[in-house]
């Protein structure tokens, strides 16, 4: 393209750069996607050793992602914990994201003017979740791992508005 004298591409070393930065970056997303996914799938399982309460799972991930316990993470571990617990033994990794995905997808459709509706819908998902998966002697209860609001870093009340593909002002960064 530089032959062809179009002014303002970068240059081939600059174009080469972000090619492995952002393999580097999608790499190390579908790490943690699999990190997530078998930390909860081990957590279906009906032997007791492994079949775990909500708080158990947060804080594996929480170690692993350096994340905030909020009540909204332990809802959306416990969507996807149902999920998995559904799906048929053996479905592969990728199956599973693009499953969530398009679940999710579905989801913002679906609540996009009743927020309300969706947070009701995701408090149902987190109280079945407990009564599928008690909390066992030695594990903590939801109150004593939940993070308050204003303990939340700003950085990651940023790329969680983002994730949710939200707007973020100069004045939030």
């Amino acid at each position: 393209m530089k032959s062809l004298s179009i002014e303002g591409l970068p240059s081939e070393s600059a174009t080469a750069e972000k090619k492995k930065v952002k393999t580097r970056i999608s790499n190390n997303l579908n790490t943690i996607r699999h990190e997530i996914k078998e930390v909860i799938s081990q957590s279906t399982k009906s032997d007791t050793k492994r079949a775990c309460f909500i708080t158990s799972i947060a804080k594996t991930l929480s170690q692993k992602g350096k994340i905030e316990i909020t009540m909204k993470f332990l809802q959306r571990l416990a969507l996807l914990r149902t999920w998995l617990k559904d799906l048929p033994a053996g479905t592969d990794e990728d199956a599973f994201w693009k499953f969530a995905d398009e679940k999710l997808q579905k989801y913002a459709e679906r609540y996009a003017s009743k927020p309300g509706d969706y947070k009701r819908m995701l408090e149902g998902i987190l109280k079945h979740d407990v009564q599928t998966y008690p909390r066992q002697d030695k594990e903590d209860d939801i109150e004593s791992v939940i993070v308050p609001t204003d303990r939340i870093p700003q950085n990651q009340k940023v790329a969680m508005k983002l994730a949710r593909g939200g707007v973020v002002t100069a004045n939030e960064l």
